[in-house]
């Protein structure tokens, strides 16, 4: 007879995530592994197939992310690889929405102006977001303070649901 599942999900936090989410003592976990992750910043073991979550400190890290074209490709082949390896896929955005919809929240260099212009325009970064969640179904979540409670409760959630058959 053998042991039954570990009730507890192991966290999976990636190795070039910069500044993670601090889950140390936290009980809802068994354990947290810093494992290179093929995507995104967060998963769980044994279920990296079916949730990732992908954290973004602000606004303007996304805007980097879209600001050259190289960048914006690197951007949509990370979108389409997730969209292919993961059911559940999320972007979790450290500010709130209003900051996304504030220009001088695109701060690009040292002196907070884009070099083409001294403000970026929101519609570049929110209509991004919206071709992210329509064509690859990645749900974008302006968190805000509470980035790293919404990232706990959709791995447990989905960790939940998983021992209980919900998902494949």
């Amino acid at each position: 007879m053998g042991r039954p599942p570990n009730p507890k999900p192991i966290l999976i936090v990636d190795t070039r995530e910069q500044h993670p989410f601090d889950f140390d003592g936290d009980d809802a976990f068994e354990s947290i592994e810093h494992t290179k992750l093929d995507q995104g910043d967060y998963s769980l073991k044994g279920l990296e197939h079916i949730v990732s979550i992908e954290r973004k400190a602000n606004v303007n890290e996304i805007y980097t992310n879209l600001s050259s074209q190289e960048a914006r490709t690197r951007f949509y082949a990370e979108a389409q690889r997730l969209a292919e390896k993961v059911k559940f896929r999320f972007i979790i955005v450290e500010q709130e929405f209003e900051d996304a919809m504030n220009p001088s929240s695109y701060a690009v260099n040292t002196m907070h102006r884009n070099k083409y212009s001294p403000y970026m325009p929101p519609a570049l970064v929110i209509g991004n977001l919206i071709t992210f969640m329509v064509k690859y179904n990645i749900h974008v979540m302006f968190a805000g303070s509470k980035a790293k409670t919404m990232a706990k409760k959709i791995l447990i959630t989905i960790h939940d649901m998983h021992r209980k058959g919900e998902l494949q």
